[in-house]
């Protein structure tokens, strides 16, 4: 069979089986283990008569040493598990991206939903210009909630939402307090963080995280950059833990979007300095 690139808005798309997937990447050593080809699987043929150019380059930029690389996990987290892992590489000339779905593992039993997963024979390869990096990590994202979603005509124009922090030894005292209804707990985890009640975003997270999304950019000779986002009811929140704090921040898919755009600038910066020597 020959596999070919489809044309997608912005990008190409290639659907891999794995032997397909493993007769173009090899070992793919340079890619998180769930996104390298899996072992363990029946033997068939893989070649890939004649891949397109595009196919070929796609894998060479996501399977060789590059400055940097992006890894981005995605997971729905009300209950199902269901998500996916990417990894994303880029260079001043193209980008390429590798998506496998992830699915609750059937080995362990778990009705929470927040139990092991496993990784979804077969991946999708994606080729695009550099300048749809931040695109075509957006759309790793999952679906916005439906009340970001109806504010979002005036989102741009708003005010950005300020920075909520909580002490971290008071995040399972939170959680505890809005799952009882506790009311006393909940007024003593606002008194010793200094508020006169506890912020709405803070109680929504409490409440119930739609989906989590995060992202590990990995560059040579630098540590690794970690960025996550929760989704909860009232749409995106960048989180991070700082001098012992949690801080949250609601976040536009814009706003996202300005974020990574940062991240990826940084990156491409860092690398063209290293390539000049500088």
């Amino acid at each position: 069979m020959t596999t070919t690139l489809e044309r997608r808005p912005g990008a190409l798309r290639a659907e891999l089986t794995e032997p397909e997937w493993r007769a173009l990447a090899g070992s793919a050593d340079q890619l998180p283990p769930p996104l390298r080809p899996l072992a363990g699987l029946s033997v068939v043929s893989g070649r890939v008569a004649d891949p397109a150019a595009a196919l070929t380059q796609a894998v060479g930029l996501l399977t060789t040493p590059q400055p940097f690389r992006a890894v981005v996990s995605s997971t729905v987290t009300d209950g199902s598990s269901y998500g996916l892992l990417a990894a994303i590489a880029a260079d001043a000339a193209a980008g390429a991206a590798v998506v496998r779905a992830l699915v609750p593992s059937q080995s362990v039993a778990d009705l929470s939903g927040d139990g092991p997963v496993a990784a979804v024979e077969g991946v999708q390869v994606r080729a695009f210009r550099p300048d749809r990096l931040v695109a075509e990590t957006l759309r790793l994202f999952p679906p916005d909630p439906p009340i970001a979603t109806a504010g979002a005509g005036a989102a741009d124009d708003r005010p950005r939402s300020p920075v909520v922090s909580i002490a971290a030894p008071d995040v399972r005292a939170l959680a505890r307090a809005v799952a009882d209804d506790d009311h006393a707990l909940l007024a003593g985890v606002a008194d010793l963080n200094g508020w006169d009640e506890v912020p709405p975003l803070l109680v929504a997270l409490a409440e119930r995280v739609r989906a989590t999304v995060t992202l590990s950019l990995q560059q040579v000779g630098r540590p690794t950059l970690h960025a996550t986002w929760l989704q909860c009811d009232l749409g995106w929140a960048h989180t991070s833990v700082r001098a012992g704090r949690v801080r949250h921040q609601l976040r536009t898919r814009t706003e996202i979007g300005d974020d990574l755009t940062s991240l990826y600038a940084g990156a491409y910066t860092l690398a063209a300095r290293a390539a000049g020597g500088v």
